[in-house]
């Protein structure tokens, strides 16, 4: 039985190198401005609890609506890079399943936020533990994709 062996185009061309950095660099961004949403809404929950006004809750909402953003951009290039950049299949990794399952999970968070913000939903606490498990799971995204730099 034979086994093909692939290269990676990244190992042979600085300039694929480089690029191939692109979506590392873009999400480590992204995943420190999810921890700053979650610590806002952390910030929220308190104020909540004491029965206090919080001033930061359009901050949170609008980090919030731009990080899932950010978010699927990130979905969509880190597919992208693998195929067009590396010569992988775009979900062959634990990193893309990982990724797959954040996006989802976002998704979801972002909804009953955007709930949330126009009182269509009267569960904060939901919100609030779905959005822990995002940033969890795009921590574990990151670690795992940390392994498949050039």
């Amino acid at each position: 039985m034979s086994e093909t062996i692939t290269f990676d185009p990244a190992m042979r061309d600085i300039t694929v190198r480089m690029l191939s950095y692109l979506h590392p660099l873009f999400m480590i961004i992204t995943v420190g401005l999810l921890a700053l949403v979650f610590k806002e809404g952390v910030s929220l929950r308190q104020a909540r609890l004491q029965g206090v006004s919080s001033r930061n809750r359009s901050l949170h909402t609008r980090l919030a609506k731009i990080v899932t953003g950010l978010i699927l951009v990130g979905a969509i290039s880190g597919p992208i890079s693998a195929v067009q950049l590396r010569g992988w299949d775009a979900f062959e990794s634990i990193h893309s399943r990982i990724t797959l399952s954040v996006v989802s999970v976002c998704i979801l968070t972002a909804t009953l936020g955007w709930l949330l913000e126009h009182r269509q939903f009267q569960r904060p606490s939901v919100h609030g533990w779905l959005g822990l498990l995002t940033l969890l799971g795009a921590t574990a995204a990151f670690v795992t994709g940390f392994v498949l730099l050039p």
